[in-house]
């Protein structure tokens, strides 16, 4: 594999010797085959059975103009994005043309089918990680 779509840093850290390294955890059956005991994290599968960088969509929507912070996840089958704007009295409507436009970009498999707007930073772990279940809890609240 040559490298990871117009993303370097990302191709650095998951490329090796020629390898993608995925950090799925797996095991061998006693059949010889491949179990997957766990998924990436890093690695959102669509329900199209196309998978897409957590990683590089949410840096493609904090870049957008306005955008403190975002997540992307996977809602009710539904690329979700959560966003946090710099302003907080920023109308959403501006945001939603924003990412109407970065959809159009990516396409339709890849667009971004729901957002979530929160005016306070987004919940993190001790460890400085975003809290999922957090996460999972303000879009159930919708």
């Amino acid at each position: 594999m040559k490298g990871y779509d117009k993303d370097e840093e990302y191709t650095k850290r998951v490329v090796r010797d020629g390898k993608y390294h995925t950090g799925d955890l797996g095991r061998i059956n006693e059949r010889g085959r491949l179990v997957l005991l766990l998924r990436n994290p890093e690695i959102i599968l669509l329900p199209t059975g196309e998978k897409i960088s957590r990683t590089v969509t949410i840096r493609e929507i904090t870049a957008l103009d306005g955008v403190a912070e975002s997540y992307v996840t996977l809602h009710d089958d539904k690329l979700t994005a959560i966003i946090v704007p710099i302003d907080k009295e920023a109308r959403e409507d501006r945001f939603v043309r924003l990412i109407n436009r970065y959809n159009e970009r990516k396409g339709f498999r890849w667009e971004i089918q729901k957002i979530k707007f929160v005016r306070e930073p987004l919940p993190r772990l001790a460890n400085g990680d975003i809290d999922t279940e957090a996460i999972d809890e303000l879009l159930e609240d919708n």
